[in-house]
Order: C-alpha cells, then sequence, then structure tokens
C-alpha cells in the first residue's frame, strides 16, 4: 500500500491563521465598541429631548421642583412663545432654578430659556432694564412685552434672631415665574389697581401680602383720601385696614360714591376702636357690627390658651375656593357682624363663621375674663362677610368686612403658614373680578409649622399619656395572669 505523507503546517501558515483569528475578534470588538457608543449616544439624544418632568425625579420633601396644576393650566393655554432668559454666569447656576426652567419649557412648546452669562453678553440685560438686577435673575419676554424677576424674589426670607441674619424659609419661584407669563402673555395688559386709603390711622398692609399682591400683578398704591374728592376712576378696589379713628361724614360720602359706581372696598375694622360712621355705611349693605368681643367656647375652633384667638369654620365661596381643605386661618379680637338679607338688591353671605359655642363678651376687649358668664350672648357669630349689591345699570358694587383688624397683621398670618395671606389674596381676587390671577403657593425649606387647636392638643395628651399606657399595662396584665393560669 502506498504511503501518503499530508503536509505539515509550516509555522509561517500556522501564524497567518492566528493574525487572521486575532484581527477578525478584534474587528467585533471594534464594531461592538462603536454600537455601543452610538447606543449610547441615542439614548442621551432621545432622554434628552424629553421633557426634564418625566426624567428628573422630584424627591425633596414639599416637592421643590414639580410644578402645580395651576401653572400647567396657564402653560396649557398658551398661544404665544415665550423666552426666559438666565442671566447668570457660566458654572455659578443654580440647580434648583435651572430644574424649574426645564419643567417649564417641557410643560409647553411656547416656553424657552436661553442662559445668557453676563460676562459673555455684557450688554444684553440692559435692553431689558436689568442692569441693576442680581446675578442669577431672570428676564420674561414675549414679542415686545418683558418682566424682569430679581434673584432675590426667589425666595421669601425670615430673620433669624438666632444667628442676626435673614435666612431662605420658602421657595417661591414658580409663583414668580407663573405670574411673569401670565403678564407678559396678556392680551389686553390690564391688571387689578388697588388703593390703601391712609388719613385716619389705618394700618398698612404687611409687606409680604403687598408683595404676594404684586406678584400677582396687582398695582397696589396708598391714597390720603384727605387730599382728594374721589377715589380715582382706574381704582378696581379699594381697602381700608383696620383705622384708629372714625371716618367723617364727608369721607363717607366720598366711598359710597365711589361703591355706587360699581366700586369694591374691603375693610377690617378693630375691635377697640368705635367707628360708628364708616359701620353706617357697612349697614347699608347689609352688615352691622355687634359689640363687644367673640371668645370660642369650642376649644376646636381657638388657639391653645387663648379662646379670643379664634380658628373659624371657612365657607366654601369664590372667595375661600385658593384655601386648601383643612387649613386653619386665625382671627384674633374679633366681633361678631349680623347679616341682613331683606335689603332691596342685596345679597350678603358669610365666610367665616365661629361654632355653635361661641359667646360674645358685651365688655369687649375690656372683659375681665374670657370665661363665659351670665349674660353672655350665645352663637355662632359671623366674623367675615360678602356683600354684593346690584345697582340700577345691573353693575355690582362689593365689600368684603372682616371684624378684626388684627387678621391682616404678620404676626396672626405667621400662625397659620401664611393662610391668612391666601385668605386675604382671594378677598382681592374676588373684589376685582381678577379670574386669571395666579395663586401659587411657597413651598418651604424648611420644617413645617404644624397648627392644632386647643381640643386637638388636648386628646393627644389624652392619648399619649393616658390610654396608651394603660392599654400597654392592661395587656401586660393580661400576659401575665394568663402565664400563671398555665
Amino acid at each position: 500500500m502506498k504511503k501518503f505523507d499530508f503536509p505539515k503546517k509550516s509555522a509561517e501558515n500556522g501564524e497567518k491563521v492566528k493574525n487572521t483569528k486575532t484581527f477578525r475578534i478584534g474587528a467585533a470588538s471594534s464594531l461592538l465598541t462603536i454600537f455601543a457608543i452610538v447606543a449610547v449616544l441615542l439614548i442621551n439624544l432621545v432622554v434628552g429631548a424629553i421633557p426634564a418632568q418625566y426624567t428628573e425625579l422630584d424627591v425633596s420633601a414639599s416637592r421643590l421642583f414639580e410644578l402645580s396644576d395651576t401653572t400647567l393650566e396657564l402653560l396649557d393655554g398658551l398661544d404665544q412663545d415665550v423666552t426666559i432668559y438666565y442671566l447668570c454666569q457660566t458654572g455659578s447656576e443654580n440647580d434648583i432654578i435651572v430644574n424649574m426652567l426645564n419643567r417649564y419649557a417641557g410643560a409647553s412648546s411656547h416656553v424657552k430659556w436661553e442662559q445668557k452669562d453676563p460676562a459673555v453678553y455684557p450688554t444684553f440685560a440692559n435692553q431689558y432694564g436689568a442692569e441693576t438686577a442680581s446675578m442669577g435673575s431672570t428676564v420674561v419676554v414675549c414679542g415686545d412685552t418683558y418682566k424682569v424677576i430679581d434673584a432675590t424674589d426667589y425666595y421669601n426670607y425670615d430673620y433669624d434672631y438666632n444667628y442676626g441674619q435673614f435666612k431662605a424659609t420658602s421657595l417661591d419661584a414658580e409663583n414668580q415665574f407663573s405670574s411673569a407669563i401670565q403678564y407678559v402673555t396678556s392680551k389686553t395688559g390690564e391688571f387689578p389697581k388697588i388703593y390703601q386709603l391712609t388719613g385716619h390711622g389705618e394700618t398698612s398692609l404687611y409687606g409680604s401680602l403687598t408683595a404676594a399682591m404684586n406678584t400677582q400683578n396687582m398695582e397696589v398704591e396708598e391714597l390720603g383720601l384727605l387730599s382728594v374728592s374721589e377715589i380715582p376712576e382706574d381704582a378696581d378696589a379699594i381697602v381700608i385696614n383696620s383705622p384708629t379713628v372714625d371716618y367723617t361724614e364727608a369721607d363717607i360720602a366720598i366711598v359710597r360714591d365711589y361703591l355706587e359706581q360699581g366700586g369694591s372696598l374691603l375693610v377690617t375694622t378693630n375691635a377697640r376702636v368705635s367707628t360708628p360712621n364708616l359701620e353706617a355705611l357697612l349697614a347699608e349693605y347689609g352688615m352691622t357690627g355687634i359689640e363687644g368681643l367673640v371668645v370660642e367656647g369650642d376649644s376646636s375652633h381657638h388657639m391653645r390658651g387663648y379662646a379670643h384667638y379664634l380658628m373659624p369654620t371657612i365657607t366654601s365661596t369664590d372667595v375661600t375656593q385658593d384655601i386648601a381643605e383643612g387649613t386653619y386661618l386665625m382671627v384674633p379680637f374679633a366681633r361678631g357682624i349680623q347679616l341682613n338679607n331683606e335689603l332691596e338688591n342685596v345679597k350678603v353671605t358669610a365666610l367665616l363663621d365661629t361654632s355653635d359655642s361661641a359667646y360674645n363678651k358685651a365688655q369687649g376687649v375690656n372683659a375681665a375674663t374670657t370665661e363665659k358668664e351670665d349674660g353672655d350672648t350665645d352663637g355662632p357669630f359671623t366674623l367675615a362677610a360678602q356683600s354684593v349689591k346690584t345697582l340700577d345699570d345691573d353693575t355690582q358694587a362689593k365689600i368684603i368686612w372682616i371684624n378684626s383688624g388684627d387678621m391682616l397683621a404678620a404676626d396672626a398670618d405667621t400662625m397659620v403658614s401664611g393662610a391668612n395671606g391666601t385668605f386675604a389674596l382671594g378677598c382681592v381676587t374676588w373684589l376685582t373680578d381678577a379670574e386669571s390671577t395666579v395663586l401659587v403657593g411657597a413651598k418651604s425649606l424648611e420644617t413645617e409649622t404644624l397648627v392644632f387647636t386647643g381640643g386637638q392638643i388636648a386628646t393627644m395628651g389624652l392619648t399619649f399619656i393616658v390610654v396608651i399606657p394603660l392599654v400597654i399595662l392592661v395587656a401586660g396584665a393580661v400576659v401575665v395572669i394568663r402565664r400563671r393560669a398555665r
């Protein structure tokens, strides 16, 4: 048999095969790497195109970045393009503001934002009168209309007595942005004008309330009633806040003439001050003051330890629609209001009421005690009311009377975490027919203040000090008895 000799692989052939295999593996690895890089880039592009609210989760306790329903409704109704310019140096951006701007742009195709570094665009802010604005401010622009939001307005501040300086307590940026967008996209360019009357020792509206009104695009201006013969025609509403002396008959005539032309009035009165002329005008609108001081007998409707610091029941109306359910208002040193719906063309509605357990101290603020005594009149009592009078030409005159001059004070508002201010804004909004007013609550940057009534505190004390320990004691005794029975 013939023997065949198979050719042996040469070292050179083996090396070629090895190199070919290595090349193929390397090429495959390179292709996979390229595909992976391309895939990552595509994913980043796709994710980048998705609005921020879907890709950036808001896990903050007070939902700092989440846009409210009010803002989303505003953005959904936009039919004009809005550009927000962020005046900030590169590398110094505020992450909170950037996140919020991304969410605004993501919620509407009509909104976009651009960063303008003052170092790169040194004269850009000048065309909007923002050359003195703080670093990080924004300019909201729609066509030829614009509004500048200073960076200091993004936050609300309180004075910290422990450190001797102001500190940011809540984020108000959404309120500022939404208000500015409403302002620049307004087709009429007209917003409510409110005059605060002076000359009778009236208390000026506290700063954060007037700032909130300005944020809602309301213009607030003081008007000395003693120096004018009539209320200006551009007044959408006037405010009389806790006068310390009564209005003269001539003053009342000016206010009455204004109302009879379809005007609106927000008035608060002080339980320590007698104002018969002013209250005679209010009586023409179906509201009569009850002399004395209202005290609450139900501990769930007053501040613990202070039965004259009332926490009333809130009637659901257009005035109170922005007050969240379960919210408390603080109404200190209040008098009652008797409502009269028998006047022609006048409709009166209660806004704030006490419980049935309230009573009236005829001696007023001079009462020796807030405890109920013989002769005290039983409640309930109305503490705030609205009145609408239909005039001959079918226009309406509107009045809201809060019979507590202390309700619209900063201290009372702080006790209920700004709820009194929200109520006041609701009053002005209703009086001025500002249906489109943006109301977005500031978001706390610190621990929220919990408000408990005297009744709630008593219930919790009884539960934690008596009931729970007693239940544990009884349960332990039952376990011991059963074990011994075995």
